[in-house]
């Protein structure tokens, strides 16, 4: 028989180990959908910061609108429309200053048209202030829900008081 000393074997080897690159598909597949889910909400947020003033003037005109078709008070639903159409404008970056016709102006540069200069967004320099405003209510209505969606995004500024 034979010695296993004298037999020409070698040791065993060892494979080396495994290294971390290059990575297994599972892993591409989830490093992949981790970036598609961190550039979908910031994508998602910044949508929503760009239209948030959109969406809150449309849900507060939807309001207005409620009230007035509820009550039916025509000094106070123009009283309410105009005090609306400054907050508005002054989310939107407009002057705080401006009053008559530079108002309306400036209420036509916003979302560009002219509703409120030669149209009957015009009720709005004199009629907040009469005892019995005369106003198309409905042409009123739809005409503010047009220049809501015509509004820009907000410029990213820092306003100082």
């Amino acid at each position: 028989m034979l010695d296993p000393k004298e037999l020409p074997l070698r040791d065993i080897h060892l494979p080396s180990p495994v290294g971390w690159w290059p990575l297994a598909p599972g892993w591409w597949v989830l490093l992949a959908a981790a970036l598609l889910l961190v550039l979908g909400s910031l994508g998602i947020s910044w949508y929503l910061q760009r239209t948030r003033i959109r969406r809150a003037a449309r849900a507060e005109l939807t309001q207005i609108k409620i009230r007035y078709a509820a009550e039916g008070d025509q000094t106070e639903t123009i009283r309410t429309i105009s005090m609306w159409c400054r907050r508005v404008a002054l989310a939107q970056g407009s002057s705080p200053d401006a009053v008559g016709e530079a108002w309306l102006s400036e209420l036509d540069r916003l979302a560009g048209g002219q509703f409120f200069s030669a149209g009957a967004g015009r009720c709005l320099r004199e009629a907040p202030y009469r005892a019995a405003p005369s106003f198309d209510a409905q042409e009123l209505f739809s005409g503010l829900a047009h220049w809501i969606e015509k509004l820009p995004p907000p410029a990213n500024r820092v306003r100082r008081v």
